[in-house]
Order: C-alpha cells, then structure tokens, then sequence
C-alpha cells in the first residue's frame, strides 16, 4: 500500500512539475511575443517618422531649389532681355546711319524722282524689318533651348535626389530587419539551452 502511495505521490509531483513547465513555456512565449511585438510597433512608428521627417526634408530642399532655379532664371532672362535691347538699339542707330548714308548717296548721286526714292525707302525698311525678325527668332531660340535645358537638369536632379533617399531608406530597414532575425536566433537558442539544461538536471 505504501508503494502506491508513493507511486501516486511520484506522479503527481511529475505531473505538477510538467503542469509548471508547461504554464512557464506558455508564460515565456507570450512575453517573448509581446515584448517582439512591442518592438515591431516601435520600428514601425520610428520608419515612418523617419519617412516623415525626410519627406519634409525633400519638400523644403525642394521649395529652395524651386526658389532658387527661378530666381536665376529670372536674373538670366532679365540679363538676356537687357542684352538683347542694347543689341537691338545698337543694331537700329547702325542700320538708321547705313539707311541715311545710303539715301544721300542715292540723292546726290542719281537725282532720281520722287516715286523711285519711296521705292527705295521701301525696300530699306522691308529689308531691315526682315533682319529684326530674323533676330528676334534666332534670340527666342535660343532661350527656348537655355529653358529647355535647364528643366531638363532640374528634373534628373530632383529624380536623383529621390532614388538616393529611397535607397538609403531601403538599406536602413534591411540592416533592422538582418538585427531582429539575429536577436530572434539568439533568444531561440538560448530558449533551446535552458530547455536542454532542465531537462538533463530533471533526468
């Protein structure tokens, strides 16, 4: 009879033992899930403040660099607008000489009518409103190629700007992620460790 008491006692000790473990098995994964879990949500709220934060930044460069691009594009086109009008003006007194020059050459030389100098007169100013037009094409050329090229820089640098940060963002979240799945093997095997160890003291 003392046999089976003791059997009993035995058992129910073992079984109260296995009870204990397992409680603490169950205790241990839900800590370990919580604390994993807490610290998912941390990553998450610290990615996308970060993510924020450099948005913020993109935008702010971006507003300068708009500021800034237009400001020197007002500068140059009011340099260019200037450069063109003493061109202009320069062009106009020379062609103004030539035209009288000429027409006195005509007077004195010819003594034509009245009729075959208008013609003339005619012909100049055609000639000359011709050569204004052919100038003010060639400089609207120009400055429609200078925009051109100029939005073109900006945009490839905008686009650059935006794959760096992009990628940097990418680097960041692999290297937490490579940590996590590091800390998650080690509490694993130490899980495993102290699994072994109370199992080999228990046997």
């Amino acid at each position: 009879m003392e046999v089976f008491q003791r059997i009993r006692l035995v058992a129910r000790e073992n079984h109260l033992d296995k009870e204990a473990r397992r409680k603490m098995n169950n205790f241990f994964r839900m800590f370990k899930g919580g604390q994993l879990k807490k610290a998912m949500v941390t990553w998450r709220k610290n990615s996308y403040a970060d993510c924020v934060n450099s948005m913020m930044d993109m935008e702010e460069t971006y507003a300068n660099t708009l500021e800034s691009n237009d400001q020197r594009m007002s500068n140059i086109i009011k340099a260019k607008h200037n450069r063109a009008e003493r061109i202009i003006k320069s062009k106009k007194l020379r062609a103004a000489n030539n035209a009288f020059i000429e027409m006195s050459k005509i007077l004195k030389a010819l003594r034509v009518k009245h009729e075959v100098l208008n013609q003339n007169v005619l012909y100049i100013r055609q000639r000359e409103a011709v050569r204004k037009w052919f100038k003010r094409t060639a400089v609207t050329k120009y400055m429609r190629k200078r925009s051109s090229k100029l939005a073109k820089e900006w945009h490839l640098k905008i686009m650059r700007t935006c794959w760096e940060a992009i990628r940097e963002n990418n680097g960041n979240d692999k290297k937490f992620t490579r940590k996590l799945v590091q800390v998650a093997k080690r509490i694993m095997s130490l899980d495993m460790a102290k699994a072994f160890q109370h199992w080999h003291h228990t046997a």
